[in-house]
């Protein structure tokens, strides 16, 4: 126990975002892609369609707080992605259209409660993306 939580410490030191689920040290999103600009793990273009890979990142559950969030880093102000802007939901990939966000820096959270099993989690689990994404 005391060196996962060492490793787990030293990821949150490093700057990496590492989820503990059940014991096991889950990360996931690992990287997004934007379509317009080719940009990967930094440029947002409002209006336009991200990719985001990952792992365990499918969207499931009837939970009112499950879906995609752009985070403002200077207010905290949360933008939840619309249902009918999320294109692709696969364990592995999501595909969206990326909401209208002003100018500025952005954290990425996914809200699930998916599991790879047939059932779906209690409760949801959220995965923030381990750098900040930006607006022009």
């Amino acid at each position: 126990m005391r060196t996962l939580l060492m490793t787990f410490l030293n990821q949150i030191y490093n700057h990496k975002y590492v989820k503990l689920y059940k014991g096991v040290m889950v990360r996931y999103p690992s990287d997004v892609f934007d379509v317009k600009s080719g940009s990967v793990n930094e440029i947002l273009t409002p209006d336009k369609s991200l990719k985001i890979h990952g792992s365990k990142i499918k969207l499931s559950g009837e939970h009112e707080d499950v879906g995609i969030y752009f985070i403002s880093e200077n207010s905290n102000e949360k933008t939840k992605v619309p249902a009918d802007e999320i294109i692709v939901n696969n364990p592995s990939e999501l595909i969206i259209s990326i909401p209208a966000l002003d100018s500025g820096s952005y954290f990425l959270e996914i809200t699930t409660q998916y599991s790879n099993s047939a059932s779906l989690l209690k409760e949801p689990r959220i995965a923030r993306f381990d750098k900040s994404l930006f607006v022009e």
